[in-house]
């Protein structure tokens, strides 16, 4: 059986950075496979539908749904198996990041997060104090991002080689 696996996510502009990461990482992965949902509560919402169209239509080996975790990443990868349904629960991955897709930047930057900061307040402060921007960080910067970053320093990050686990091993 062919591995046809699919990645849901809530963010439009994650859907070019995870495919050139994914490039960097070498696996040669079709972007068509990443599809970005317009919005996390709109993304949990659907997931019912999406998944069972995922699985019908398209016919998906696995189905990865990455999501902010916004400082509950447990919670909110609970919240979305139960909207699974159970027919298709062994087909799906979640992987709830701790706090936003931008923690994947700075570890690839090297950059350590602070507490009192979300990953991208931190990533602004960065780029306008140590890359000159003018305007710091603004989420459609994110796909350009993708190319700064150590790829073998993200590999070592837990959510990212789960990801990287689960499109290997669909």
């Amino acid at each position: 059986m062919t591995s046809r696996p699919y990645i849901l996510t809530e963010d439009t502009y994650a859907k070019r950075f995870l495919h050139s990461l994914l490039l960097r990482a070498d696996l040669k992965i079709s972007e068509s496979i990443i599809i970005p949902v317009g919005g996390r509560n709109k993304l949990i919402r659907e997931l019912p539908r999406r998944v069972k169209m995922l699985v019908e239509l398209k016919e998906a080996t696995r189905i990865i749904i990455i999501i902010d975790g916004d400082g509950r990443p447990d919670d909110v990868r609970e919240e979305c198996l139960r909207r699974v349904p159970c027919s298709y629960k062994r087909l799906v991955e979640v992987i709830a990041l701790e706090q936003e897709i931008e923690e994947w930047v700075l570890k690839g930057l090297c950059l350590k997060p602070t507490s009192s900061k979300k990953p991208s307040e931190v990533l602004s402060d960065y780029l306008r104090k140590v890359r000159g921007a003018k305007r710091g960080y603004d989420k459609c910067r994110l796909p350009r991002l993708a190319g700064l970053i150590n790829i073998e320093k993200l590999i070592k990050d837990t959510n990212f080689s789960r990801l990287l686990e689960a499109l290997r091993d669909p």
